[in-house]
């Protein structure tokens, strides 16, 4: 049995109250609708060109969270949208070999996704606990957060400074 924190505000078993449940509902919707829409408008800045497109992004992430809602019978409840960490090697792939290349990586990755997803449910999920314990993804969920804080520094006065000059 899992102990529950005593500070939380709900514990994993819990059901807001109506009120509430509206609220977080509508904050989780503007984080994903913000986090979905924007890699493709850093991927298509980036590149320089249209690579992505907004609606199909939104299409595909509902379509996708339908799909896994599906197949976890709901008992998961979780939104799939946009990955930040596709960012670089989409960009890298149109500047190598054309918006092609791009869609054709994406679907080998979500082949291999799905091959892994094979894996994990034959072989149960042992393995990955062992492989990566908190004690390692913890740290290093930390490295990379604090690796990108230059960058959302400089990002905030590179527009402080700009919105000054309007």
């Amino acid at each position: 049995m899992v102990e529950e924190n005593s500070n939380m505000l709900l514990g994993t078993g819990d059901k807001p109250p109506a009120l509430r449940w509206i609220l977080l509902a509508i904050q989780h919707v503007c984080a994903m609708f913000g986090a979905t829409i924007l890699v493709p408008i850093v991927v298509n800045t980036t590149a320089g060109a249209d690579i992505l497109s907004i609606p199909v992004a939104l299409v595909s992430s509902g379509i996708g969270t339908l799909i896994y809602l599906i197949c976890t019978r709901n008992r998961s409840p979780v939104y799939l949208g946009s990955s930040f960490a596709f960012i670089a090697p989409m960009i890298a792939g149109y500047a190598i070999g054309g918006t092609g290349s791009v869609f054709t990586a994406l679907m080998i990755v979500g082949i291999v996704y799905v091959i892994i997803s094979l894996i994990i449910r034959v072989s149960g999920p042992g393995w990955i606990n062992k492989l990566l314990p908190p004690v390692v993804v913890g740290p290093m969920i930390m490295v990379i957060g604090l690796s990108l804080a230059p960058t959302a520094i400089s990002e905030n006065r590179f527009r402080s400074s700009s919105d000054s000059m309007d």
